[in-house]
């Protein structure tokens, strides 16, 4: 398997990166289940190997023998039936990611575009604005604020949320490598915190949070 990365979480839990492979080589390691061969048969062929991708790397993490169904719930948040782990997944291009942890977490992995500048004002608070415009080159820094707020969206996993105004990155340092840094979602009656780990792999930014809080609903 063409594992890019695999860390285990200071609190339990795991994160893996993969390059996926050849759908086809995926889908016979799966064992399908009928439910699951029906649905695949209306994906799109980037989709299949999307979702075969994430469900290998999911099974491999675990360690078990029999792989654990993985299904969505009705806001499209991807759980494991019959594991106390909660799961998060990402891809890009070729890459897919994937965290698993007995508490909330949520993943992302971006491939780094320009493109990244020119649609921040849809996702950047003007608080986060200040310290990104110290900044002479914010690229990098643009992917890790984008990465963290739609991983705390996926750990959320309830939607109605405004990546602008309820997602807060307060200000870091990254040195071209990886940070560690604070987050926190707030929204009505929702307080969530989280802890933060970017990194660069290759030329993706891999963003991933874990939750230090419960929220109170």
């Amino acid at each position: 398997m063409p594992l890019r990365l695999k860390e285990f979480l200071e609190i339990e839990g795991e994160i893996a990166v993969w390059i996926t492979e050849d759908s086809e080589n995926l889908l016979s390691k799966l064992q399908l289940t009928d439910e699951e061969q029906i649905l695949i048969e209306s994906m799109s062929d980037r989709r299949i190997k999307e979702w075969a991708s994430a469900r290998w790397l999911i099974h491999y993490l675990s360690g078990r023998e029999e792989r654990a169904i993985c299904l969505k719930d009705a806001f499209g948040k991807p759980y494991l039936v019959d594991s106390p782990f909660q799961i998060s997944v990402s891809h890009s291009l070729n890459y897919t990611a994937v965290i698993a942890a007995p508490y909330k977490v949520g993943i992302d992995i971006q491939e780094l575009v320009p493109k990244m500048e020119r649609i921040a004002t849809k996702f950047v608070h003007p608080r986060e604005w200040d310290y990104i415009q110290k900044v002479v080159e914010p690229l990098e820094m643009l992917h890790i604020i984008w990465g963290a707020k739609e991983a705390m969206y996926k750990a959320w996993g309830k939607r109605k949320i405004d990546f602008k105004r309820d997602l807060c990155v307060p200000e870091f340092q990254w040195d071209g490598t990886s940070v560690f840094c604070q987050a926190s979602l707030q929204s009505a009656n929702i307080r969530m915190h989280f802890d933060v780990v970017a990194k660069k792999v290759d030329a993706f930014m891999l963003v991933y949070v874990q939750e230090k809080t419960r929220y109170v609903e």
